[in-house]
């Protein structure tokens, strides 16, 4: 879980240095938001890795089961 982190954290901290040069605020916004989000899948999956996953819901909601 903690590679996670530092992946998403070093991915965040070169993204935004790009954006805050170029002055995107919107943009930096968005991004953190999406990253919190990964951060938040990521967890749940590390937290319970043998439950059904995302994609598997998603997939049953659009009615394309495997």
């Amino acid at each position: 879980m903690i590679p996670l982190f530092i992946l998403v954290a070093g991915v965040s901290i070169f993204e935004i240095s790009i954006m805050v040069k170029k002055k995107q605020k919107k943009e930096i916004i968005v991004f953190i938001f999406f990253a919190l989000i990964t951060l938040v899948f990521g967890l749940c999956y590390f937290l319970n890795p043998s439950k059904k996953s995302i994609i598997y819901w998603i997939m049953n909601i659009l009615g394309l089961i495997y």
